[in-house]
């Protein structure tokens, strides 16, 4: 994606407005005019917004490590194998 609005967008559209305004508890047509511009979000929304649409918010300095789903996937089925093989020993 090559913006946040890009992705607040997408996971809207797959959502779908009338989820979003029901996780908020507001109007579908609130949704519709905070996507053409026409009303904004108050900031002690924002993060309520964000977690409607399945978008978390970290600190810079969070301690969390990113890695993609192939990196996941590889990470634990080495950690499977490992745990099996100890398990044999």
């Amino acid at each position: 994606m090559d913006s946040i609005e890009a992705l607040i967008r997408s996971k809207i559209a797959r959502l779908s407005q009338d989820m979003v305004a029901s996780r908020m508890g507001m109007k579908p047509c609130t949704v519709s005019r905070i996507l053409s511009g026409s009303q904004g979000i108050p900031l002690e929304k924002l993060g309520a917004f964000l977690k409607a649409v399945d978008l978390d918010v970290l600190a810079e300095d969070a301690d969390v490590v990113r890695v993609g789903r192939d990196h996941l996937r590889a990470l634990k089925l080495l950690a499977r194998s490992s745990l099996d093989i100890e398990g044999e020993g």
